[in-house]
């Protein structure tokens, strides 16, 4: 009985045990589940709490051996579940560093600071583009580069200064006079024009009374020309001689051709005749073999040729021309073979020259970019565009093209022809701006015409006088009274010295000495920062 009564308190103790046990048990899984991760850790501490031990030993072992139950250490601890590591410092996320520097995009240092665009300075300082006076004219837009260099190319002083002087002028001015006025003292070289060619294709002179058998009184040296001896050199020939004794660095030379002497030309230089014409004209100029004269009479007056044809496979209308003109399309050839031979039988010794047409309708029948390597320099005719055989007045010589003109001969300018020579591949350093001492006037029939591109006018003889500077063409006229008047006084001259000077021109040349005889204009032309 009493081992029964024993037996069954055991077992009610064992049940009541159990129930704790499970009630604790599941006390401890349901923390576990609803704690979050942050509570789960303290687990361990709160599943093994081992109950305090009741006064009976036995129940002792049977709750502390219940481990493997009370312990479900595999389910309160889902580190894997709980711990998701990888989302919760979503480090890459959180740091987007290259997201959120994007230095590269927010300094463009390489277009904010565009230098090479943003100061591109030979186009900033492209003045040739604002002064596109060829662009205006598709023709005359080709070259007015001179414009453009007028900035960037810095001013140098002329190489030569060069004059021609005509033996028909005589009567006004004679080669003392050039002595006298101080001219010959000033001028790197004299064109004695103009020598012709003959019927026969040979060089000739084209006045042999005033060339060299005019005898005269009034001389350079002073000594009159001997009366008694008439196979002496007299003459012009003569007296250059003695002005080139007197100025040693003076250069004299000979220029053939010319506005009324250029009709033989084209024949005198076709294959066949050319060796022979050009050997006829240094016998006599350069050798000095003048006809009726000793050999040699006139040798050591003359340091070179200076070729003035006007104008090379260019049909002239008019008939003005001595014994005629004649012009061929094989004259564009025959003109650069001429200098090639001319340049042959001078060699370096002697001056080769040419005087060239400034108009383009003319210059572009001559290879330019091949007779630049036979000459020493050219005169390009840059006067002339306009005159008293027009009908239109016109300036005679604008150093600028107007834009308002609208006639055919829109590029007649100097600022064109000299572009159009240097991108023809001529040296500037070759070239001579040519400046006119003369004007043109014309009459209108109708007194209430004024103003530039009249038509309707009668030519009168040339003239200087008062008259008024274009802002537009730097060129001097007057069209505001009749006779209408167009021709270069003093500060056109200087302009154009200048000009000249800017555009790295070699040298400056007149047309001619014998119109300037108070040497107003050739003082301009040589010392233009005296004026």
């Amino acid at each position: 009985m009493k081992l029964k009564r024993i037996s069954t308190i055991l077992c009610a103790g064992s049940t009541w045990l159990l129930i704790i046990v499970l009630l604790i048990s599941c006390g401890t899984d349901g923390n576990s589940e609803s704690s979050g991760n942050s509570r789960v850790s303290s687990t361990p501490n709160q599943t093994t709490p081992t109950p305090s031990p009741p006064s009976t030993g036995g129940v002792v072992l049977s709750v502390g051996t219940r481990t493997p139950q009370v312990t479900p250490t595999p389910q309160v601890t889902p580190t894997l579940r709980v711990m998701p590591t990888p989302r919760v410092t979503p480090t890459p996320k959180a740091t987007p560093t290259p997201r959120v520097i994007p230095i590269l995009q927010v300094t463009p240092t390489p277009q904010a600071t565009a230098t090479p665009q943003v100061t591109p300075t030979p186009q900033a300082t492209a003045t040739p583009q604002v002064t596109p006076t060829p662009q205006a004219t598709q023709q005359v837009t080709m070259p007015t580069a001179s414009a453009k260099r007028k900035g960037t190319t810095p001013t140098v002083a002329l190489q030569r200064q060069v004059a021609y002087f005509t033996q028909l002028g005589i009567q006004n001015y004679t080669v003392k006079d050039i002595d006298t006025s101080g001219a010959a003292s000033k001028l790197t070289a004299i064109n004695y024009a103009f020598a012709g060619i003959s019927s026969d294709l040979k060089c000739e002179s084209a006045d042999p009374g005033t060339d060299y058998q005019k005898r005269f009184t009034d001389t350079v040296s002073g000594q009159a020309d001997s009366l008694n001896n008439a196979d002496a050199l007299a003459g012009n020939f003569n007296q250059l001689r003695e002005l080139k004794a007197k100025y040693k660095k003076l250069k004299i030379l000979i220029s053939i051709g010319g506005w009324r002497l250029s009709g033989q030309f084209s024949d005198a230089v076709k294959p066949a005749n050319l060796k022979g014409f050009v050997q006829s004209c240094v016998d006599m100029f350069i050798k000095g073999n003048i006809p009726g004269l000793a050999p040699g009479a006139a040798t050591g007056i003359f340091d070179g040729i200076d070729i003035d044809w006007e104008y090379p496979a260019f049909q002239r209308i008019d008939d003005q021309s001595k014994g005629g003109y004649v012009s061929s399309p094989n004259d564009t050839q025959s003109y650069t073979a001429m200098l090639a031979e001319f340049r042959k039988q001078l060699g370096n010794k002697h001056l080769l020259t040419i005087a060239t047409p400034a108009g383009q309708d003319k210059f572009s029948k001559i290879q330019l970019n091949k007779i630049g390597q036979y000459v020493d320099w050219i005169n390009l005719m840059t006067f002339d565009f306009h005159g008293s055989w027009e009908t239109p007045t016109e300036t005679q010589a604008p150093l600028h093209c107007d834009a308002d003109d609208r006639s055919p001969t829109k590029t007649y300018c100097i600022d064109y022809s000299v572009a159009s020579y240097r991108q023809a591949g001529i040296p500037v350093a070759k070239i001579n701006l040519g400046l006119l001492f003369y004007g043109y006037g014309s009459t209108s029939s109708t007194r209430n015409k004024r103003g530039p591109y009249q038509k309707d006018v009668q030519p009168t003889p040339g003239q200087h006088g008062a008259s008024s500077n274009d802002n537009a063409t730097k060129g001097n006229r007057n069209f505001n009274a009749s006779p209408f008047k167009s021709f270069d006084n003093v500060q056109e001259i200087i302009d154009k010295v200048n000009y000249a000077k800017s555009n790295g021109l070699g040298g400056v040349f007149c047309w001619f000495l014998n119109d300037d005889p108070q040497g107003t204009l050739l003082h301009a032309m040589m010392e233009p920062d005296d004026n």
